[in-house]
């Protein structure tokens, strides 16, 4: 069973959904793209409070904080041929409803190592967005409209 998008170039209108059903898409896309950023972009933001709590040096915040991106990078490209083979929609949910526990497990560890694993780990299933969101876009879009719609999409980082 695949859920894959329509091929690239194939608009919704031609496989009978309603032409207004890709900003749906996009839509879904951009809100994919907000829960992992917002993750990324916050903990700069509670810097300080990490590197009190623990007695970080500079360096170790800063290693503490590229967890989360780190563990995207080591899965986006795995999250990218598992939608390939079972499409957006798996994908995207499984991936950011799984990331959701290291969060919160994040929220309540006692020490700096345990933190940055829980945030490793909450990046490598929150990569499900980046990769699946991109590829739905693009399924949903012709090629006169993606540039527009991947950089609303982009606009959520």
């Amino acid at each position: 069973m695949t859920t894959a998008a329509p091929p690239p170039d194939r608009l919704a209108a031609a496989a009978g959904a309603p032409r207004r059903y890709r900003w749906v898409i996009l839509a879904v896309g951009v809100a994919a793209q907000v829960a992992p950023a917002g993750v990324h972009q916050g903990l700069p933001a509670i810097g300080p409070e990490l590197r009190d709590r623990y007695g970080l040096s500079l360096a170790g915040l800063g290693a503490l904080l590229a967890a989360f991106i780190a563990g995207m990078i080591v899965m986006v490209l795995p999250w990218g041929a598992l939608a390939d083979r079972v499409g957006e929609r798996v994908v995207i949910g499984a991936g950011l409803v799984a990331a959701a526990a290291p969060v919160a497990l994040a929220t309540v560890t006692s020490g700096a190592v345990a933190t940055g694993a829980a945030l490793f780990v909450a990046g490598m299933l929150a990569a499900s967005a980046n990769a699946a969101s991109g590829r739905a876009v693009v399924g949903w879009f012709a090629a006169s409209e993606r540039g527009l719609a991947l950089g609303v999409r982009h606009m959520a980082t």
